[in-house]
């Protein structure tokens, strides 16, 4: 095994368990043997990210996509950062760019329709979480944002649904969390 691999996986690990600081410690140990780890770049701006360092998450994004111009992570990591900043407008060409790299990853769509909420484009919000969900994004938070979309909009019957499937979900995650399982899948919604 590599030593670029052991702090991979220790980084992981600490990612994992909410201690970002020691994940960027061995982040940048990787870092210094492998500069051009555009990965190691990524998941220490996500490090950032969540402490709230949004210029150093925001540099180590921009390296990530100048190592590897096709990653749509990067995009959308950065698209990410921007949205915590608040930056809805600038947010948008991000995860645009990330659909336009992948556009069969659910989450992308997940995360522009928030954008597009916050930016109160109502119509293209639920757009892009239906098309998270038909692509097998089942998420209580999807179902929440594009029942709150769908009232913007004035579609309360389809929102009422969705707050519905909100509570469901909620409901089987509480259950299997607590060793309750039933042990099938979770019940879907034809939308």
């Amino acid at each position: 095994m590599k030593k670029s691999d052991v702090y991979l996986g220790m980084a992981c690990h600490f990612y994992d368990g909410g201690e970002y600081d020691l994940a960027i410690g061995a982040l940048t140990k990787l870092i210094e043997r492998d500069p051009d780890a555009y990965r190691a770049y990524d998941k220490r701006g996500m490090c950032w990210v969540h402490k709230e360092r949004f210029d150093k998450a925001l540099e180590d994004f921009e390296t990530t996509i100048r190592l590897n111009p096709s990653y749509d992570l990067g995009y959308n990591h950065r698209g990410l950062c921007l949205y915590a900043e608040e930056k809805y407008k600038e947010a948008l060409p991000e995860l645009n760019k990330a659909i336009s790299l992948n556009p069969k990853e659910a989450i992308l769509y997940g995360n522009r329709g928030l954008v597009y909420q916050h930016l109160e484009q109502h119509t293209e919000a639920v757009a892009d979480f239906t098309k998270a969900i038909r692509m097998g994004l089942k998420d209580a938070e999807i179902y929440e944002r594009r029942g709150l979309s769908l009232a913007e909009i004035s579609r309360f019957k389809q929102s009422e649904k969705d707050f519905n499937t909100v509570a469901l979900l909620d409901f089987v995650e509480e259950t299997l969390n607590d060793g309750c399982g039933w042990g099938g899948e979770i019940p879907g919604q034809q939308l």
